[in-house]
């Protein structure tokens, strides 16, 4: 018996088969092209946006270097940091955010005077009887039951402290080239029209070549706070001048004391940093971090990528020279700040000192701590190769425990060293 319609069941089999095998296949290769596209789209848009993130840390670079120099101590700018990639593909998988963070306390870098060998105990200079003890530099002054006062008629008259009696130096000598210096007082009878002014210099020489320049100082005064009496220079000088405005009157100074103490050799410290650390799926080892002056970048797919310290060497009438300009940041700690598209960091100039305006040293040292030893030692090396200084000058930078350090020698003639330091306070907003 014949089974009307059977082979019209047949064909209706044959497309169903049919058409789930092109489903099938199409399945197949949407799969096959979104597993192939989607990865490409969202590494695209992940590179995109770390090369944004590390466009926004070379403005913040520029910013705090424009505030080292702004003529305000009050100057501030903000820097946008793009926090995540914008899906540029409906073919892209989420895209996760980065987090920033400031840490005031991390990353430090110091320099030092280093004198091996050496130490300065806490003690007190003290000149109680000016007998033979100074140098007449202008007027005419004398000296009565060791206390020193213009000669009659009286005007004015201007003395340096002269040591060579006693040590073979003009300048006072403290013992060591790590001492810190404190304050400066002395007692004087000053009658009304009068005056005294002191003055006080330092040098690495006891003859007092290469000293910083004179700066008056108060009675009581710490020296420590002012510039350019210097920390790290073994000699001290002072300078007195008399003066007075009434003929029958003269002041008269009985004594000067100057306190100095051994210290660490450390002439200023800087600290802090700001940092960026992705949250990429295809770039997961992408973190930005400024400090130092410097942007170092990390990322796995392309090495390790420094944009320059704030420092520089160079020779100058065969006496290395080093530049140093430090950025100290404070502010409150901020700890992976995420969740916006675009994160503010507003910086503002609170204080600018100016440490040595290329003094003289007999030793130098620069001590980085830094999460990225090697990128900061090589950048170092690199750069002293480049520079007009020799191997007899310095040895190379080297990294322990975290640490970079790295020395340089001046022979007996010295190194200039120019170090300033900027403090920037950090706010990290939304």
């Amino acid at each position: 018996m014949r089974i009307i319609g059977a082979p019209a069941t047949d064909d209706a089999q044959a497309i169903v088969t049919g058409i789930l095998m092109i489903l099938g296949v199409v399945f197949f290769a949407t799969t096959m092209y979104i597993a192939v596209v989607v990865p490409i789209e969202t590494k695209k848009c992940e590179f995109q946006h770390a090369d944004e993130v590390a466009d926004d840390f070379a403005v913040l670079r520029a910013s705090m270097k424009y505030l080292m120099h702004a003529e305000s101590s009050i100057a501030s700018t903000s820097v946008p940091v793009k926090m995540s990639p914008i899906e540029e593909s409906i073919f892209s998988l989420p895209l996760s955010a980065g987090s920033l963070s400031f840490n005031p306390d991390g990353e430090c870098i110091t320099v030092r005077v280093h004198e091996p060998g050496t130490t300065t105990s806490g003690t007190r200079w003290t000149m109680t009887n000016f007998t033979d003890n100074f140098t007449v530099v202008y007027g005419d002054v004398t000296v009565e039951g060791g206390d020193l006062k213009l000669t009659y008629p009286y005007s004015e008259g201007y003395i340096e402290s002269n040591m060579s009696k006693y040590s073979g130096s003009i300048g006072y000598d403290t013992g060591s080239n790590n001492t810190c210096y404190y304050n400066i007082s002395w007692n004087e009878t000053r009658p009304s029209n009068t005056e005294i002014v002191m003055k006080v210099r330092t040098s690495m020489n006891g003859d007092m070549s290469n000293s910083t320049d004179w700066v008056v100082v108060e009675n009581g005064q710490n020296l420590s706070s002012i510039f350019p009496t210097l920390n790290g220079h073994r000699y001290v000088q002072f300078r007195a001048e008399l003066r007075t405005w009434d003929p029958s009157k003269t002041p008269v100074l009985i004594n000067v004391s100057i306190d100095y103490s051994g210290f660490d050799g450390s002439l200023v410290s800087a600290s802090g940093a700001i940092t960026f650390t992705s949250n990429y799926k295809y770039l997961p080892d992408h973190n930005l971090s400024y400090e130092h002056g410097a942007v170092i970048k990390s990322q796995t797919a392309g090495g390790l990528v420094l944009y320059d310290f704030n420092i520089s060497f160079n020779k100058s009438g065969g006496v290395p020279q080093i530049n140093i300009s430090l950025v100290n940041l404070t502010g409150n700690t901020v700890s992976g700040y995420r969740g916006a598209t675009s994160i503010s960091v507003r910086l503002f100039r609170r204080d600018y000192k100016l440490i040595s305006d290329y003094y003289y040293y007999p030793n130098v040292s620069i001590n980085i701590s830094t999460e990225y030893p090697s990128v900061c030692s090589a950048w170092l090396n690199k750069t002293l190769r480049e520079s007009d200084l020799t191997y007899d000058d310095y040895s190379p930078a080297a990294v322990n425990d975290g640490t970079v350090t790295v020395e340089f020698y001046g022979h007996g003639h010295g190194i200039q060293l120019y170090l300033e330091k900027t403090t920037v306070e950090v706010e990290i907003q939304q």
